[in-house]
């Protein structure tokens, strides 16, 4: 039932992360995930219990990565967006610095 409850934890740790969009927390459950995968005692044959707490940390993962991969376009196209618009910005600063200088 450890593995149960680890998996469960990871689970719950994963998803308040990726709900929250705490990228730092994601990254560390991410990481504890990976070397809780690694110990030699999580090899062997898994209760029901276990397996079905596996597929839901499995999906909690897959979610996770999804919304980081939807986060990550959604910064690379307000990026694109901001060096599109790079001109029209620094002529509004320029002219905003202007007129509070005559002012």
């Amino acid at each position: 039932m450890a593995k149960a409850w680890q998996m469960a934890n990871l689970t719950q740790r994963l998803r308040a992360a990726a709900a929250a969009q705490n990228w730092r927390a994601l990254e560390q459950a991410d990481r504890d995930l990976a070397t809780w995968l690694e110990l030699p005692a999580q090899a062997g044959a898994l209760s029901d219990t276990e397996r079905a707490s596996l597929q839901n940390l499995e999906r909690a993962h897959q979610q996770a990565r999804a919304q980081c991969a939807a986060a990550s376009d959604e910064l690379a196209q307000r990026l694109s967006d901001l060096r599109t618009h790079k001109d029209g910005w620094l002529a509004y600063a320029l002219n905003s610095d202007l007129n509070d200088a005559t002012a």
